[in-house]
């Protein structure tokens, strides 16, 4: 009875480990919410202190669609400019059937000043090329918001 308490103590940390594995929007039975709550809630760790395109590249639901989180104007020692704190990557779930997801991502700063990144981007329509213009910033938070509409 000792050994296998022993062995349990010793393979417990390592089952942890292994068991936060990625796994793909196809293994949850198109349930997107606990998609999304499992890789990049559950396994936010795997994420924090990486680049943006880290989460980007394991992001499966498309259409692809982001929205920057901009410092309003009127911030303190803002001097009338607004910079990018984050990015949030949303879908709409089937209206009245599935709820909506959006993840919110914070970045480290220095901020991007946002009419840099304005000017910088590629082609308005493609929100992941957008979004991958900026994958080098590094990421400090996730959360998850889900709402009905």
């Amino acid at each position: 009875m000792r050994k296998i308490f022993l062995f349990n103590l010793m393979i417990g940390p390592f089952s942890l480990l292994f068991g936060q594995e990625y796994r793909p929007l196809e293994t949850f039975n198109k349930d997107t919410i606990s998609y999304l709550k499992y890789n990049f809630i559950e396994r936010k760790d795997v994420y924090i202190g990486k680049e943006l395109k880290v989460v980007i590249e394991d992001y499966e639901i498309f259409p692809f669609n982001f929205s920057t989180r901009r410092t309003p104007l009127s911030a303190p020692d803002s001097k009338g400019q607004s910079f990018i704190y984050g990015i949030s990557l949303w879908y709409h779930g089937k209206r009245d059937k599935h709820p909506n997801g959006r993840l919110y991502i914070k970045f480290k700063e220095p901020y991007i000043d946002a009419e840099e990144f304005r000017k910088m981007g590629p082609d308005p329509d493609d929100d992941r090329a957008w979004a991958l213009k900026i994958g080098d910033v590094i990421v400090v938070d996730l959360e998850l918001k889900i709402s009905t509409i």
